[in-house]
């Protein structure tokens, strides 16, 4: 019997996420690399990255994007540090799926779809919490 190839968002989740310091590493070091033309504030949103913040965008990650662990994770960061914790704990966890996506070869449409869908669906959720506006 074959297995059935594995779509693009099961091949996303097929790695898991990053620990703290390798999601500090890609913070810091890769993305900045991989970007040169760009300048990220990288060392702003890595002061806004802890280990609760990993803790959480990690549940966003292994959910799947669940309504439930966004909202959590949003009410929380915000809770730790307001609007510009959940900004840059925002941006850090759209990168690290673009930067992956990025790797999986896929078309630009697939890519585009894909990365658009997780933006989406956090900025949406965590819209009315703190100061996020959606």
């Amino acid at each position: 019997m074959h297995a059935m190839p594995l779509t693009a968002t099961d091949t996303l989740y097929a790695t898991p996420f990053p620990t703290y310091e390798e999601l500090e590493q890609f913070v810091l070091y890769d993305l900045p690399e991989r970007n040169p033309q760009r300048r990220l504030p990288t060392m702003m949103w890595n002061a806004e990255l802890g280990e609760t913040q990993h803790a959480l965008l990690k549940r966003i990650f292994d959910s799947r994007v669940d309504p439930a662990a966004v909202r959590e994770a949003g009410n929380t960061i915000n809770e730790l540090g307001g609007m510009q914790a959940m900004q840059a704990n925002f941006y850090i966890y759209c990168h690290f799926i673009g930067e992956r996506l990025k790797d999986m070869g896929l078309t630009r449409d697939q890519f585009t779809e894909l990365h658009r869908v997780h933006a989406r669906k956090i900025e949406s959720l965590w819209g009315g919490i703190g100061e996020w506006l959606m």
